[in-house]
């Protein structure tokens, strides 16, 4: 049988209409730090252009929040490079994704879940903020 009803296409319809008003900065922060690490990936996955995602991962870079990790030498810089978020730059992207965290709070990603202190349990980025769970949804 044909499935008409449209309320899962609505949902998904306001997900990605809510997912224009992020701005490509967190939102390339939130695919480095949820581990989508190549810039076609991160484009398709959170409806940027491949020079958004570029723009964005440079700036990211000179601010030494990312590093490139080139896969194979001599392929091409925007399709077989991959970007790491380095310590400071996971820091800066948990505070960045969850503004109510307090600052000084010790945070480490594991995959795409947040430890907030060492030890606790991972938690899902979208228990604790609506801008993670928007893009996690879309």
């Amino acid at each position: 049988m044909l499935n008409l009803d449209p309320r899962p296409l609505f949902a998904r319809w306001q997900a990605r209409r809510a997912l224009a008003r992020i701005s490509p900065y967190h939102r390339v922060l939130h695919a480095l730090a949820t581990g989508c690490t190549y810039p076609p990936s991160i484009a398709a996955l959170y409806r940027l252009t491949l020079t958004e995602v570029d723009d964005e991962l440079r700036a990211l870079e000179i601010q030494g929040l990312v590093r490139p990790q080139r896969s194979r030498p001599g392929a091409l810089v925007a399709t077989c490079t991959r970007y790491v978020l380095t310590g400071t730059g996971d820091r800066h992207a948990a505070y960045a994704l969850l503004p109510d965290l307090a600052p000084g709070t010790p945070v480490g990603w594991q995959g795409e879940h947040l430890c907030i202190k060492p030890g606790q349990h991972p938690l899902p980025v979208a228990q604790f903020t609506p801008l993670a769970a928007l893009l996690e949804r879309a």
